[in-house]
């Protein structure tokens, strides 16, 4: 992930999980084996595949886990040499490793963007000695004359025409 971070969640959807066979079958001391070995999946990677060790890891009683540690429990998990991991939270980790990675060349994209165009403004103005209204520090934009000429003939221009010069005068950054 950028930044060198892990994901610091998983998001973890209730109907599935309560609608999964295996988790229906388990009794209390087995989801909560399930859960405390999926949350140091997510944080560490993987857990000890072997009971004992295991326990020692989430530092429970070693009968307690022995007990907990059913073919239900071991069923959202796969084993990679002496440890087990949790294949759908990989895969989730991936994701989200990829979406990062997706968001990340996003972005340099844009900044290349905006970059080259700042670069080729900086070159027309030493090209040409000339600088863009928009590129005029401490200025605001010029608008465009106010037209002096009443339109509307039900007006009264008296009174007016002092006005108008100060809106000039303030929208020129006088």
């Amino acid at each position: 992930m950028t930044q060198n971070r892990k994901a610091p969640a998983y998001q973890e959807y209730a109907a599935p999980m309560l609608a999964d066979k295996q988790f229906k079958l388990m009794n209390l001391e087995e989801r909560g084996l399930l859960f405390s070995m999926r949350l140091e999946c997510w944080v560490n990677n993987d857990v000890p595949s072997q009971a004992e060790s295991l326990a020692k890891y989430l530092g429970q009683n070693c009968d307690a886990v022995q007990r907990a540690l059913t073919p239900q429990v071991l069923s959202f998990f796969k084993k990679q040499g002496s440890v087990l991991i949790c294949p759908e939270l990989e895969n989730y980790r991936q994701h989200l490793n990829e979406r990062s990675a997706r968001q990340s060349e996003g972005g340099k994209k844009g900044a290349a963007k905006v970059n080259s165009a700042s670069k080729a403004a900086k070159a027309l103005i030493q090209s040409t000695g000339a600088i863009p209204p928009s590129a005029s520090p401490g200025k605001p934009p010029t608008h465009p004359q106010v037209s002096r000429e009443n339109t509307d003939p039900h007006s009264n221009p008296e009174g007016h025409e002092k006005w108008l010069d100060d809106y000039e005068r303030a929208s020129n950054g006088e």
